[in-house]
């Protein structure tokens, strides 16, 4: 794998920050050429402020989260220095400072909510899915062993990752087969809901249930959970997966019964 992809005295770059910064600049860009070319929307105005405020929240949410999921790393002298430089980082966490965000922006700019919920969501599957390349190239959140080295008889398919310590392990590439998904499932709500045509109402929800699923089955896949929400059983993703599609359903369901009732 390739963790490190250039090396200087000056800076350095790795695969996962490379990567983290293409998802952001495609969701970024997804978001502005489709609300240029609906001039009907509000949020091309916004969109600069909507964004900034979503990453940046994403990056602290992130570091908070890996630092709280690393329980020996809160009690360090090194904190803030993890926290803003080289910490480990949290999907987990990440979404939801997104989340904050996005809530806080939509308090502010409540006539925005509609089209923040449903442009904002299917665009950040994609930046998702890019992002999840950097961590199988950083060899992060890796899959559950297949077979050893002492084997011959390797699938094709399974990786090994040459910067892990100890003996060379093959495992499921679940960051590729969570990537797959979640680019196929942003591919799917892109052309189910036109890219010229209004704002599909349900593409938001769509969005956040699919990848809540997706995050949840790839779960038993994974190698290192972070943590359980039930003790060797459920990890934290996966009750946060689960916990996620329960709220979606239950405001989706208020939402759609609001709308019914202003209507009549």
């Amino acid at each position: 794998m390739l963790p490190i992809l250039y090396h200087s005295p000056l800076f350095t770059i790795t695969s996962w920050q490379l990567f983290f910064c293409i998802g952001a600049s495609v969701c970024f860009l997804l978001l502005w050429q489709q609300t240029s070319k609906l001039p009907h929307l509000k949020l091309h105005s916004q969109l600069f402020a909507f964004f900034a405020s979503c990453y940046l929240s994403m990056i602290m949410g992130a570091r908070i989260g890996g630092i709280l999921e690393s329980g020996e790393y809160i009690q360090s002298e090194r904190f803030f220095s993890l926290l803003l430089h080289s910490g480990p980082m949290s999907s987990v966490g990440g979404i939801l400072g997104v989340c904050l965000a996005g809530w806080l922006f939509c308090r502010r700019h409540p006539q925005l909510r509609t089209e923040a919920f449903h442009l904002g969501a299917p665009a950040g599957l994609c930046a998702i899915a890019i992002g999840r390349i950097g961590c199988f190239l950083n060899g992060d959140d890796y899959g559950i062993p297949v077979i050893s080295s002492t084997d011959t008889n390797i699938p094709w398919w399974a990786v090994a990752f040459p910067n892990h310590p100890g003996p060379e392990i093959y495992r499921v590439p679940v960051q590729l087969i969570e990537s797959a998904s979640v680019g196929l499932l942003a591919c799917w709500i892109y052309a189910r809901g036109g890219w010229n045509k209004p704002i599909h109402k349900r593409n938001g929800v769509l969005a956040v249930l699919g990848y809540a699923s997706i995050r949840f089955f790839t779960e038993f896949l994974r190698g290192d959970p972070r943590g359980w929400f039930v003790p060797n059983q459920v990890s934290l993703g996966q009750g946060s997966a689960l916990f996620t599609i329960f709220i979606t359903i239950i405001l989706a369901r208020r939402t759609k019964v609001k709308r019914t009732t202003t209507h009549a």
